[in-house]
């Protein structure tokens, strides 16, 4: 039996929330509005971006992340003694330090006639069409932004170079000790090996926490030489997206869209995929933002950062970088 005055509540409910909505920050307005964790995003993420799965997820209460960094110079791994056991041990303590990285939103904002959706019912499903091409837009912009994000650059087009992004992989200062620059040449296997080589022995790190993210041409090239030079195939290992990968030195080589691809702009970085992390303080979502006009409207959006150890001087840690040009 149906209960008018509970269907008459439902309905004046949902109309104060899209008034509402109109009076409110995007911030705001996911606070008040259903909002939907898409299983298509997930597996669309895993599919175009898989160095965003290696990286480890933080999900965060608030919309700074504070990052306990112990920086203290030389202790990676603390220092150990030999002593005998009359002797008297000294204590160690690392120095720590509070990094706050502040998560930005990447947000994309889809529209749909209703004339259109009703024109076109019995052909195809508009609004799934367009919900699919921001999907894709959406997973797209985070992806460039982890490589490319620069909030210094206030050009304002709201792309990854923008005063509203966040810090990405190719704004960060890598020092002389943490980069290699080979000024137009291709980059080689040995020039990996110099990068594990400086995170193993300097930073005691072990293989299996590294990644390799560099663009197709590149890896490519990397495959070549090492069959070249060994006559086997790179070795591939399975990561978190679900399927195998190439690696070296028991490390995968993930391939960006977003990485330069110009013969003098190559680049690799490697990075500790347990340290270097992406604090979420809103997951890839969706929500439903009701009609305006003669028009369905949609948000996806996400909020997160790209975090990774460093200390007050700005020096970061547990990444190499090898890249082409000054």
């Amino acid at each position: 039996m149906r209960n008018l005055a509970i269907e008459q509540a439902g309905k004046a409910f949902f109309a104060n929330t899209k008034t509402l909505q109109k009076l409110l920050t995007l911030t705001d307005v996911a606070d008040v509005t259903p909002v939907y964790k898409d299983k298509r995003i997930a597996d669309l993420v895993k599919k175009r971006v898989p160095f965003y799965e290696e990286l480890q997820k933080e999900p965060i209460a608030i919309p700074d992340y504070h990052y306990l960094v112990n920086a203290t110079p030389g202790t990676v791994l603390g220092k150990w003694t030999n002593e005998a056991d009359s002797g008297s041990e000294t204590a160690q303590e690392g120095t720590y330090q509070d990094q706050v990285f502040s998560t930005k939103l990447v947000v994309y904002k889809g529209s749909v006639g209703i004339l259109g959706q009703k024109a076109t019912k019995d052909i195809v499903d508009i609004m799934a069409k367009e919900q699919e091409i921001a999907m894709t837009a959406l997973v797209r912009q985070i992806e460039n932004t982890i490589i490319n994000g620069d909030p210094s650059d206030n050009s304002g087009d709201g792309g990854p170079g923008d005063a509203d992004s966040f810090s990405g992989f190719d704004d960060l200062t890598f020092g002389a000790s943490q980069s290699s620059n080979k000024a137009g040449a291709d980059i080689t296997i040995e020039d990996m090996d110099a990068a594990v080589d400086y995170l193993v022995d300097e930073e005691g790190m072990d293989e299996r926490q590294m990644i390799h993210v560099t663009n197709s041409s590149t890896k490519t090239q990397l495959s070549s030489e090492y069959y070249d030079l060994y006559r086997l195939p790179l070795e591939k290992v399975d990561i978190n997206a679900g399927f195998r990968v190439e690696s070296y030195r028991n490390s995968p080589i993930l391939v960006s869209s977003y990485m330069p691809t110009t013969t003098d702009q190559k680049v690799v970085y490697t990075v500790d995929k347990e340290t270097w992390k992406v604090p979420v303080f809103y997951d890839i979502s969706q929500i439903e933002l009701g009609r305006t006009g003669l028009s369905d409207d949609f948000l996806m959006f996400a909020q997160l950062a790209l975090a990774y150890p460093k200390n007050d001087a700005g020096t970061i840690f547990r990444a190499f970088k090898i890249y082409g040009i000054d």
